[in-house]
């Protein structure tokens, strides 16, 4: 069932501030709304914990989580300081670009995404103000996109050439990958940032066929890669579960495989990573809504990320898609300074490995004996370039 947000949402409604509280489910509404926040299913996960935390230290008492009646909707109520009556966050799971959408049309207090805000939605959203200024966007965690596959499946890695082809139903069979069976793949529906971020990574101009299994929830996914030893499945890192993680490989070469693990995923050297973020307009009449922004993207809200598993949100995690993650390059041995010899007759020194920016020794020029004796003319060996050339 959907909730009321959606409901209005899908129905064209401008202005939620203009729905009297009285309209809200009896069952589910608390009297008042102080934050309301729509998006990203995850990312209402995620903060959950960090809400409770921060009304807290805001003085709020009898704080506490609890879910709506319909919808994978919930709450976190409590009192405000020197007030008797509960007040509420309400947080509603969709995803990113119906947030950003409620964002722009008053619907939403804070749009939660688990991609960034796309040029479009910048450009119509300007009245609100600019969402990829500091003002307005605030990357809370940085995450990877888990490729999963049943415990027993034998496949460690795929490259993303592979990958494009098993979600585009271009390959079927796992016979075609090592292992054996039909490819089962499931997948989150078309809006989530998940299904996004892969579809930017990975498919290129080509999309994800239509008869992948979709789900709701990254759970839901976890759970049915769990059962199914053919399945295959895209989840936020923190819900891969039991499951086995796949190392990816960002080109068909011989590229060196890497798992998301979450110094990989904080580098950006993970194909599949991403930021989470919350987005409010510049100057939210609520001040409220400003300092749990700002609380989030604090080291007591970074630590609560940490701790659901997801990576620093100041990490440089690179935008989507990444840079190609080629092979790991042959080792260059150091340049070693030739040990002296005793030699016949005074030779240039082969030249020794350098930076460009080096200047280039010469051997001195051999000073004459006491004795003009005469002495073959010996040609003086060509000097050979140096080995390695930054």
């Amino acid at each position: 069932m959907r909730t009321l947000f959606s409901r209005l949402l899908a129905a064209g409604s401008l202005a939620l501030s203009a729905l009297p509280v009285a309209a809200q489910p009896a069952e589910a509404a608390p009297p008042t709304y102080v934050v309301r926040m729509l998006g990203s299913g995850m990312v209402a996960d995620l903060m959950g914990p960090i809400i409770v935390d921060f009304l807290k230290s805001e003085g709020w008492t009898d704080v506490a989580q609890k879910p709506a009646k319909e919808g994978g909707a919930f709450y976190v109520l409590g009192r405000a300081p020197g007030e008797t009556k509960i007040s509420a966050v309400y947080l509603e799971p969709s995803d990113p670009e119906t947030g950003i959408a409620a964002l722009g049309q008053g619907f939403a207090d804070i749009a939660m995404s688990s991609r960034r805000a796309t040029d479009a939605e910048v450009s119509k959203l300007a009245s609100v103000g600019n969402l990829h200024a500091p003002e307005c966007e605030y990357p809370i965690a940085s995450d990877g996109v888990a490729v999963i596959v049943h415990s027993s499946n034998p496949i460690n890695s795929l490259t993303l050439g592979q990958l494009k082809a098993v979600f585009a139903r271009r390959t079927t069979a796992w016979e075609e990958l090592g292992a054996t069976g039909a490819i089962h793949p499931y997948v989150r529906d078309e809006k989530s940032g998940t299904n996004l971020t892969f579809q930017a990574a990975a498919m290129g101009k080509d999309s994800i066929s239509p008869d992948a299994m979709k789900f709701a929830t990254h759970r839901e996914i976890a759970k049915a890669v769990t059962e199914d030893p053919r399945g295959i499945g895209l989840v936020a890192l923190p819900y891969a579960g039991p499951n086995k993680v796949l190392g990816i490989a960002s080109t068909d070469a011989a590229a060196k495989p890497v798992r998301p693990t979450l110094a990989e995923v904080q580098a950006g050297t993970y194909p599949l990573s991403r930021k989470l973020y919350l987005y409010t307009a510049a100057a939210p009449s609520n001040p409220l809504i400003a300092k749990l922004a700002k609380f989030a993207v604090s080291p007591a809200g970074e630590g609560l990320a940490l701790k659901a598993g997801y990576g620093s949100p100041k990490a440089p995690v690179q935008a989507t898609p990444p840079p190609a993650v080629t092979a790991a390059p042959t080792p260059v041995p150091e340049a070693i300074a030739p040990t002296p010899t005793p030699r016949p007759r005074p030779t240039p020194r082969p030249a020794r490995d350098r930076d460009d920016d080096e200047p280039r020794r010469v051997a001195p020029t051999p000073r004459p004996t006491a004795v003009p004796t005469p002495v073959p003319v010996t040609p003086t060996p060509t000097r050979r370039p140096s080995r390695f050339v930054n």
